[in-house]
């Protein structure tokens, strides 16, 4: 079973390191892709920013009509979800700065947030930039890394602010089952925490 340390150590940062020096090793661990961007693609582009209005900075929270149609996709798929695009959707530049940005939000000095472990490194990095402390509950090695709601309500206590869920779960790959991700949003409105979600 993986344990996590004072220190927050990763072992998946070793591993990474040590497996560069192996020849014809494939590393699965960034998803960094292994082509170019296809041509139609590209002119696609080419046409857009050549039509002009590309030289200044966009609207801090997302143009509005990305905003607008992110919202009108989350309703379509949620259909109990009123969205207020101008309020509710804030665009950023991928996963790890919308993670940071809610962590800075939420989490004043002290604060406890719950993270799955083995966890992805850059998520305990940034409870503590933002003040907080990292509380670990260990996946279940044996059930396919499957998530133990029981030592997950444990483990909340006042001091808790939030829970981190990596679903599909970075590093071990695998996908939480559904109702384990019902019972931790039932745990999380029972007791007035938050999820983010990566």
């Amino acid at each position: 079973m993986f344990s996590s340390t004072k220190k927050y150590d990763a072992p998946i940062k070793e591993m990474m390191l040590l497996a560069r020096n192996i020849p014809g090793v494939i590393s699965l661990g960034q998803g960094m892709p292994d082509g170019e961007l296809p041509s139609h693609i590209i002119e696609e582009i080419q046409k857009i920013v050549a039509a002009g209005g590309f030289n200044k900075y966009s609207d801090l929270m997302g143009t509005s009509e990305l905003r607008k149609g992110v919202a009108v996709h989350l309703m379509e798929k949620y259909e109990k979800c009123q969205i207020d695009y101008e309020k509710h959707i804030l665009i950023t530049c991928g996963a790890m700065e919308a993670t940071m940005s809610a962590l800075l939000s939420i989490v004043d000095h002290g604060d406890e947030v719950v993270l799955f472990s083995p966890y992805y490194p850059p998520h305990v990095q940034q409870v503590l930039l933002a003040g907080g402390k990292p509380v670990f509950v260990n996946l279940d090695e044996s059930k396919n890394w499957s998530i133990n709601c029981t030592l997950l309500d444990d483990v909340i206590n006042k001091n808790t602010k939030a829970i981190i869920v990596c679903n599909p779960s970075n590093p071990t790959g695998s996908l939480f089952k559904k109702d384990d991700i019902d019972q931790i949003i039932k745990i999380a409105h029972e007791r007035n925490i938050f999820i983010i979600n990566d």
